[in-house]
């Protein structure tokens, strides 16, 4: 870490200590370190700083030469010098005599009494004659620090005269000579006359401003409505976690789905008040400082100053007084449970609706769609006697299962084994990746703040995820996310090929229950060169995908219920199934070895279809009663099975 991102980082830690921080003596202080002014300076809004805060503040919000006020937000040139180039507010030294003002050029800080407005320099009596007596600044603008004593200026053009009058036509102050020449057709007024005007109008605007008129109630309002959130918020969660108690076991993905929706939608209601109150603040604050300012002109400035600066003071309140901060109106969506019966085709009513609630939970669409695709079967009977007959494989030679672990509730979308043999968990619904040892002991946790899909590890370390409701491939690297690629289709499955190539799966819409879209392969390459590898109009929904033998891409396909392998574009090999079963072919998972041979899961009879690497049937291995969704494969013959439940199993297929 730099020096510039360490300084960066204690400035913003001393901004956030600072804010509580009692002061023991009001005053005019600095409100970036919340402590009195240590050599002030003056931005162009009139906002004054420590020279050293806006050092550290330029660290953070330089840009292109320009930099924000911390208050205002008006916008600032940086001097080529740093902040030590900005004037000096020399008026908060004179309001304030518990503040010292010492010599900038001795060595022992001795007390100043001048100050040279060209050189922005504070002086002692000793520095003064040498400042003066020098040939390139001897006819600079040097003025006493002493209160009452007038402060002189001289005219840029005629170095040696004193400002004395102000042209109203050019609204400038002028000297003697200018007033007779370039001038002297124009109306003007001497400075005595026309500062006595300006004060009387800057004490008028001063008096005119009211910095916190409904600052109260607006904090008022913005509290209750937080508070009326938060109750509804909590009145929301709990019908839905009571209706969950009443629901069967895949009723919760749904409940996920509904919580996400209201602390969602909840959160940016509060981030949108916040914003409105922190406005709110920097502009109570902007316009505080200014009246601080303007009562410290008004007292102790200068003739020439009160004219130079007084428009653009008045200006810059006018400016700060339309500033208009309204609370945003907040809409809350009802939650109305409902009091139906419990069937798969009625679990989102049963469950509860919200207002303007249009598409339809993609937890609850997967369970429609299973119950379309068993259809055939009039009842439960029928359905647990035909997958029982399927399952009379004898799996003695088939398979050894060995001991599964748990990771988290929720459906094991997808599932990678890494270089240090562990393996990483997708729990897609739920936005989590987990990383575990072969033995079950969890190493990793990642959350998300939105569901993923799929995942896959490169041969680096690096891992792909997938997001089909945010159309993005992340890449994940030590903890670190980045986005690796954004897309206009719906990005499902990931596999990675023998040159490290992102292959992905794209879809067109994210549910796979329209059976009128078509689907594509794309490779994404490490350069972000994109390409379509599989672009059959058979394929029309490419949910999982796996690399095979000779760089084939095999694809298990959702809505045409088929696995499908592919040699390019060319459609080389299709597996539907076995023709003969009565129960119908619902492939998921799906991966491959390193002969080629692959590896499907089909979550209708929860069993592993072993396929050769032209898509011809080997063997079947049942699972017993585990409910599997996910698979992949290791060196060793073994595929680590994820299931529907949030468990993970190992699983030896024996030749």
């Amino acid at each position: 870490m730099d020096s510039l991102t360490l300084n960066s980082m204690k400035f913003i830690g001393k901004l956030k200590a600072g804010v509580n921080k009692r002061r023991t003596r009001k005053s005019y202080f600095c409100t970036l370190c919340k402590e009195d002014f240590k050599d002030p300076r003056l931005l162009n809004c009139y906002h004054s700083f420590c020279r050293f805060c806006l050092d550290e503040y330029l660290m953070v919000n330089y840009e292109d030469g320009n930099f924000p006020c911390p208050l205002c937000k008006e916008m600032n040139i940086a001097p080529v010098n740093g902040c030590r180039g900005l004037p000096k507010n020399e008026y908060i030294k004179i309001s304030d005599s518990s503040f010292p003002i010492n010599c900038d050029l001795c060595e022992h800080k001795i007390k100043a009494d001048s100050v040279c407005k060209d050189c922005n320099t504070n002086l002692c009596k000793s520095c003064l004659i040498s400042h003066i007596s020098m040939q390139g600044s001897k006819y600079h603008n040097v003025i006493s620090l002493g209160k009452g004593k007038e402060q002189i200026r001289t005219c840029s053009i005629h170095t040696k005269e004193e400002l004395l009058y102000y042209c109203d036509t050019c609204e400038k102050p002028i000297c003697h000579t200018c007033n007779t020449t370039e001038h002297k057709t124009h109306r003007s007024k001497d400075i005595a006359s026309m500062a006595t005007i300006l004060r009387e109008q800057l004490g008028t605007s001063l008096k005119t401003v009211t910095s916190n008129t409904d600052a109260n109630d607006f904090q008022n309002k913005v509290a209750e409505q937080k508070r009326k959130i938060k109750a509804y918020q909590e009145d929301v969660i709990a019908m839905i976690d009571e209706r969950t108690k009443e629901l069967h076991r895949l009723v919760n993905e749904i409940r996920g789905e509904f919580v996400r929706k209201v602390v969602n939608e909840n959160e940016e209601n509060i981030k949108q008040l916040e914003n409105n109150m922190n406005t709110l603040n920097t502009n109570v604050a902007a316009i505080e400082e200014l009246l601080k300012l303007g009562n410290i002109f008004l007292q102790h400035a200068y003739n020439i100053d009160i004219v130079v600066h007084t428009p653009k003071l008045q200006k810059q309140l006018k400016k700060l007084q339309r500033l208009d901060v309204q609370i945003s109106e907040i809409k809350l969506k009802h939650f109305s449970p409902s009091q139906t019966g419990i069937t798969d085709f009625e679990i989102e009513k049963i469950f509860g609706t919200f207002d303007k609630l249009n598409k339809r939970p993609k937890h609850i669409q997967s369970i429609s769609r299973l119950s379309e695709l068993r259809c055939s079967y009039s009842d439960e009977d029928r359905r647990t006697k035909s997958i029982r007959s399927h399952r009379s494989f004898d799996a003695s030679s088939s398979s050894r299962c060995r001991k599964a672990f748990w990771c988290s509730e929720g459906t094991v979308t997808g599932l990678t084994l890494l270089r240090d043999g562990s393996v990483c968990v997708c729990l897609g619904g739920e936005g989590i990746l987990e990383t575990f040892t072969t033995t079950g002991l969890r190493i990793g946790h990642k959350k998300f703040h939105h569901p993923i899909d799929d995942l896959v590890a490169a041969r680096n370390g690096s891992l792909y995820i997938s997001s089909n409701s945010e159309k993005r491939i992340f890449k994940l690297v030590k903890e670190n996310k980045e986005i690796f690629a954004e897309t206009r289709s719906c990005v499902r499955g990931l596999a990675i090929d023998f040159d490290e190539n992102l292959i992905a799966g794209m879809t067109e819409k994210g549910s796979f229950f329209d059976r009128h879209q078509v689907g594509h392969v794309t490779e994404i390459s490490k350069t972000h060169k994109v390409k379509r590898v599989v672009n059959d109009n058979k394929i029309r929904y490419p949910a999982r995908i796996a690399i095979g033998k000779n760089r084939r891409i095999v694809v298990s396909d959702w809505i045409q219920l088929s696995v499908f392998i592919c040699n390019g574009d060319i459609l080389i090999g299709t597996y539907p199934g076995i023709v003969d079963s009565e129960q119908e072919f619902i492939p998921r998972g799906v991966c491959c070895f390193e002969n080629g041979d692959i590896v499907v899961v089909d979550i209708s009879t929860n069993c592993l279809h072993w396929l050769s690497p032209e898509g011809r049937l080997r063997r079947v291995v049942p699972l017993d009663n585990q409910e599997a969704w996910s698979v992949t494969a290791d060196q060793n013959n073994t595929v680590w099975i994820g299931t529907n439940n949030g468990y993970v199993f190992p699983v030896e297929l024996l030749s």
